[in-house]
This record gives C-alpha cells, sequence and structure tokens, in this order.
C-alpha cells in the first residue's frame, strides 16, 4: 500500500530509513546492544539491505496500523 506508492520518491524513503534506523536503535538500547542470539548487534547502516528493508517494512506496517485504528496521518512535504 503505503510502501508501493511512495518509496520511489526520495524524501519519503529517507524518511521511512530514518525511522526504521531509529526503532533499531530503540530495540538496540533495550537488549544492551545484543541480538537474539546475545551477539553485538552492528550499526543499522551496516545491515544488510535485505535486513534495514525489514526494519522499513517494520516501521511503515506500524504506521498503518495505527492510521487504520487512530486515522492518523503523515503529510510528506
Amino acid at each position: 500500500m503505503f510502501l508501493e506508492n511512495n518509496m520511489e520518491n526520495t524524501k519519503p524513503r529517507k524518511m521511512w530509513i530514518a525511522i526504521a534506523g531509529s526503532a533499531y536503535k530503540a530495540y538496540a538500547t533495550v537488549t544492551d546492544n545484543k541480538n537474539y542470539q546475545g551477539l553485538p548487534m552492528p550499526k543499522f547502516e551496516d545491515l544488510p539491505d535485505k535486513i534495514q528493508g525489514a526494519w522499513v517494512a517494520a516501521a511503515i506496517d506500524v504506521f498503518q496500523t495505527i492510521h487504520s485504528k487512530a486515522n492518523i496521518s503523515i503529510k510528506i512535504k
């Protein structure tokens, strides 16, 4: 939905990557910078594209869920 319609534009893509990176950093803070195996987590920027994309997809899904439940939208300038 939103991803397919807006990811071709550079501004939304950069915004979603920033949001995903922020979520990743929050996860790292809570887990003392360890992944589910107890290994140190790399920086978000060092993750493979597929894993960064998974975090972006998760961020978009959370936004879409909030939007559908609370009718909240984000304007991209």
